[in-house]
Order: structure tokens, then C-alpha cells, then sequence
């Protein structure tokens, strides 16, 4: 960022401070939005905007939101009625809404593994196997997008094949989008796994019991 001529130091510093401030706002409405996309909250509401900044290890605890988000994902992200056929209404603006359902788990899945490889932290062993399981995640999600905008191509474009044919090919891509949803779910729960804590060791108490000799009565008196 260039200074403008004529501005002091103050003026300078002043407008450096609020682009700074800007910056950080349009990142959080950004990420706010990404969130209400990906069904991790529901409402502006529910959003949690703090000026403090982020602390560089907590990324483990959204692993739990976006597991809860994929979940829900498989079961709203969905074709067929309850008798297994393709709907006749009409199909695009479902299929619409839910490629963007998958594009905000997506970026929900990039943001998490961009904050777990942040340059300033090494990560141990089992945290390097759950950036894998993160990275997994990530493509898995970005391809179900494809998935969907693939099946909403095939219902949006007008075509010479029988209906029939036209459904099959629409069944065919969105399976394999719900398949690679539910690959990226699973992939985030594996990662969940390799940075949960050990469960606590369960220490045994023995008692040893040391046998003791009884005390000898009186001794019998003897008749004579």
C-alpha cells in the first residue's frame, strides 16, 4: 500500500489502523457467510464476533461443528423420494441449493485445514496424519461440488435422450457426490481421532494382604 502524497504520519498511521480494522471485518462477514452456507449456524445470531484476536490452537474444536455440518449434510443432500424414484418437480432449484449447501462445507473444510498448517507451528506425528485426514477432506468436499454441478447441468440442459436416460445420468453424479461427502466426513472424524487425547490410564490399586500366624492361646493344662 502506497502513502498518498500529502499525508502525515498521523493521517498515515490513522488510515493504515482502519484498513487494517476493514480488512478484518470483511474476513469475518466472509467467513460468516461461509458458515450459514455450510449449515454450521443458522442465523447471523448465532455467529460469535470477537476483536480478540485467534488463538492458534484452538482449530481443533471446529472439527466437531463440521462434523456435525457433513451429518446433516447426508441426510438434506438427498434425490430420491421415499419410494426410491427421481421427483418429477422440477429439479434445479433443489440441485442449486444444495451444490452451495456443499460449497460452504468446502470452504469450511479449507478454512480448518488452513488453520491447522499455519506456518508458525510444527505439528507432532499424530497431528501431520490429521492434516492428511484434513487435506482428504478438503478435495473430497470440492469434488462433491463438482458432483452437483454436474447433475444440475444434466437436469438444466435441454436434451434429445429419453427422460429416462436424462434420470439416470442425474442419479449417477449426485450419488457420487453424496459418496465423496460422505468420504470427507469420515475423513474429518479420523482426523478427530488422531488429535483427541488419550484416554486417561486407569491405575489398579492392589492390596497385599500379608498372612499372619494366629495368636497361640494358653496353653492346655495336662492331668495327671
Amino acid at each position: 500500500m502506497d502513502r498518498p502524497p500529502g499525508l502525515s504520519d498521523a493521517d498515515w498511521a490513522d488510515y493504515r489502523t482502519a484498513a487494517r480494522d476493514d480488512a478484518l471485518i470483511q474476513s469475518e462477514l466472509a467467513d460468516r457467510e461461509a458458515q450459514i452456507e455450510g449449515g454450521l449456524i443458522s442465523s447471523y445470531e448465532e455467529y460469535d464476533f470477537t476483536w480478540e484476536p485467534a488463538d492458534d490452537r484452538t482449530w481443533p474444536g471446529g472439527l466437531d461443528d463440521l462434523t456435525a455440518a457433513f451429518e446433516q449434510a447426508m441426510q438434506s443432500i438427498v434425490l430420491l423420494d421415499a419410494s426410491g424414484n427421481v421427483p418429477k418437480a422440477p429439479l434445479q432449484p433443489l440441485l442449486y441449493q444444495q451444490m452451495r449447501q456443499a460449497q460452504g462445507l468446502a470452504r469450511a473444510a479449507n478454512r480448518v485445514l488452513d488453520e491447522a498448517a499455519r506456518p508458525d507451528q510444527l505439528p507432532t506425528p499424530r497431528g501431520i496424519a490429521a492434516l492428511a485426514h484434513l487435506a482428504s477432506a478438503a478435495a473430497l468436499s470440492a469434488a462433491a461440488v463438482g458432483g452437483l454441478a454436474e447433475a444440475l447441468k444434466t437436469e438444466a440442459e435441454p436434451s434429445r435422450s429419453p427422460r429416462h436416460t436424462v434420470e439416470w445420468r442425474l442419479v449417477i453424479a449426485h450419488a457420487d457426490a453424496r459418496r465423496d461427502l460422505r468420504r470427507a466426513g469420515e475423513a474429518i472424524r479420523s482426523a478427530k481421532a488422531q488429535i483427541a487425547p488419550p484416554p486417561p490410564a486407569l491405575s489398579v490399586m492392589r492390596t497385599t494382604g500379608i498372612a499372619q500366624r494366629p495368636t497361640p492361646g494358653p496353653l492346655p493344662r495336662i492331668r495327671r
